[in-house]
Formats: structure tokens, C-alpha cells, sequence
């Protein structure tokens, strides 16, 4: 069975109700369901939330089911793994179960994507986790920290003195908060939500615009007009 977590916790230091934030009509929140519905991928989609109006809104979709989360889980501390493994266990799901878990706040996620990561989750024969990425646009090496006197110091300091030029160094991806699709045997066993060398399902960074910031939903709602 295929089982899609979508969490939304009704906490944001920055965006105050981050998850039923409007894109054109629609909040991220009903957007997310609907790719996940859209995916066709899915027997059932569980929203997990501390919220009661979220979890309510839920219950206008087909397929969709409430999952309340604990109050000791909703807080800024709290690592997403934790909060998934958590309702694997209240829910008794099976070690054969397939999780995807998307994330609302991913603005320009799209049912194509989730079907693409199932792909590459299916073609591995379920055994290893699929993890969305994008390209960091400057190379991580080139990267630098502030010391304790506000001066710039190469993070990578052989790398960086090696070279400057973006070319000359190795492509490196990040988790672009998008999806993320494993079993629940893997998941029961991961202390991190992406796992140990899971394959890469990569987006393009225009594709991976994660809301942190009220700009981003501006630049979201001029892309998907």
C-alpha cells in the first residue's frame, strides 16, 4: 500500500499560519493535498497536524484522514523524522508500507514530481529511500563563515584556494523540502528524514522554491498565475 504524509504544524516564527497561507485561491495546505491526490499514486493521505481547523479542512477530500499530533511534537525543536515515526507507530503501519511525504511548504511542487520520485523509488524495487534535490547555484566550497571578529573566512579553505570558479569544483545537491519516499521499515530505522545514501530524484532550483519568507509567496503566485 502507498501511503502520502503531508505534516503541517500551525506554528511559524516567521509566517504566521505558514500552511494555509493563499496562493491565487487556493491555501499551500489544499494545494499540497491536491498534488498528492493528483499524483494518483496514493491509497490513503494523512494530514499530520497539531491544528484542528487544518486537520477539519482536510476532511473535504477524498482519501484524505486527520492524523492529530501531539503538542510535545509541534514545536520548532522537533525533528520531522521524529514526528513521522511517531505516527507509524500510533497508526500501526506495516514494515511494507510505502511513505511518501510531501511537504506543503515545497510552492511549486507538482503531481509530475511526485510521479517521477515513485519511479525511481519503484525501479530501486522499494529497498532504498528517494530523496527530491536541487543544485546548490554556488558551490558549497566557495562558502564562507564569519570568526569571532566579523571577518569572512573560507569555509573550505583548500578548495576555496584551489580555485573561484564555479566550474572547477564538484556539483553538490541539497534536500529542497519537496518529497521524500521510503518504506516504513527503512523509516522506523533512520534518525534523519533523509537516511543513509538514498537516491536523489533531482529538480530544478526554479522548481524548488520553499516558503520561508512572505517574498516567496509574491514570486509564487506570479508562477503559478
Amino acid at each position: 500500500m502507498n501511503v502520502c504524509i503531508i505534516p503541517v504544524r500551525s506554528g511559524s516564527s516567521r509566517i504566521k499560519n505558514k500552511n494555509i497561507s493563499k496562493i491565487n485561491n487556493s491555501t499551500i495546505l489544499d494545494r499540497a493535498i491536491k498534488v498528492a491526490l493528483n499524483s494518483k499514486i496514493f491509497d490513503k493521505i494523512f494530514i499530520n497536524s497539531d491544528s484542528n481547523s487544518y486537520l477539519l479542512n482536510s476532511k473535504k477530500f477524498k482519501y484524505c484522514y486527520p492524523y492529530k499530533r501531539e503538542k510535545k511534537l509541534s514545536s520548532n525543536n522537533i525533528f520531522l523524522i521524529d514526528v513521522i515515526k511517531d505516527m507509524i507507530k500510533k497508526e500501526k503501519l506495516p514494515d511494507d508500507y510505502n511513505i511518501g511525504i510531501i511537504l506543503a511548504t515545497s510552492l511549486l511542487n507538482k503531481p509530475t514530481h511526485v510521479k517521477k520520485a515513485f519511479k525511481k523509488f519503484k525501479k530501486n524495487k522499494f529497498k532504498t529511500g528517494v530523496v527530491s534535490v536541487t543544485e546548490y547555484e554556488t558551490p558549497i566550497q566557495l562558502a564562507h563563515y564569519l570568526n569571532k571578529n566579523g571577518e569572512l573566512i573560507p569555509y573550505f579553505p583548500r578548495d576555496y584556494n584551489f580555485s573561484t570558479r564555479s566550474t572547477d569544483h564538484k556539483k553538490c545537491y541539497k534536500f529542497n523540502e519537496s518529497i521524500v519516499f521510503n518504506t516504513v521499515r527503512n523509516l522506523k530505522k533512520q534518525n534523519t528524514l533523509i537516511g543513509k545514501k538514498p537516491i536523489p530524484y533531482i529538480m530544478e532550483v526554479k522548481e524548488s522554491l520553499v516558503l520561508d519568507y512572505k517574498y516567496q509567496l509574491n514570486i509564487a503566485r506570479k508562477l503559478l498565475k
